[in-house]
């Protein structure tokens, strides 16, 4: 009996990682995307990486705080963590079907990819900032969530755009 309590929670919890996945995996990607544009097996790694964390964290999230802050909160803390562990490969876990098709569905658009070049130009903090506008995260949580007032948040995201469009202008030259 006790054995199979442990294989439904886990099966839940595998259902509840899926569904987390289904619904931020653009927030993710983008992020994987910021810290490695032009490295896909680092992106990958990262991406991996970002699930474990993920997985770990899961069973004490438990709807605690905004769903879309904390999932930002461990990509982005995985990502830095990751970045400082140079030549450390992540442990990676098997992904389920469901994660799988999730993956499939991303598609890649070029402006997209162009942006994702400029961004990883920026300070870790500034890609940070700029990729929760991009996923219209509310200033009030970025605020909260990267220890910053709300008129920093407005300051620093016109900045970047400001910063974005010299380095763009730069490239086109």
């Amino acid at each position: 009996m006790g054995i199979r309590k442990k294989t439904d929670l886990a099966s839940g919890m595998e259902s509840e990682l899926a569904l987390l996945v289904k619904r931020h995996n653009d927030t993710i990607c983008a992020l994987c995307r910021s810290f490695f544009p032009d490295d896909t097996y680092l992106r990958d790694a990262l991406y991996c990486e970002i699930m474990c964390n993920l997985w770990n964290g899961i069973r004490v999230f438990r709807n605690k705080g905004l769903e879309k802050a904390w999932v930002y909160r461990v990509a982005v803390n995985t990502a830095i963590n990751s970045d400082k562990k140079e030549n450390q490969l992540p442990e990676t876990i098997p992904l389920t079907q469901e994660m799988e098709e999730v993956l499939e569905d991303s598609g890649s658009d070029p402006l997209m990819a162009e942006l994702y070049t400029l961004t990883e130009q920026l300070e870790i903090k500034e890609k940070t900032l700029i990729d929760m506008y991009l996923d219209r995260v509310p200033q009030a949580e970025i605020a909260r969530e990267l220890s910053l007032s709300e008129t920093n948040v407005s300051t620093m995201v016109n900045r970047i755009k400001l910063k974005l469009k010299k380095l763009n202008n730069r490239e086109q030259e």
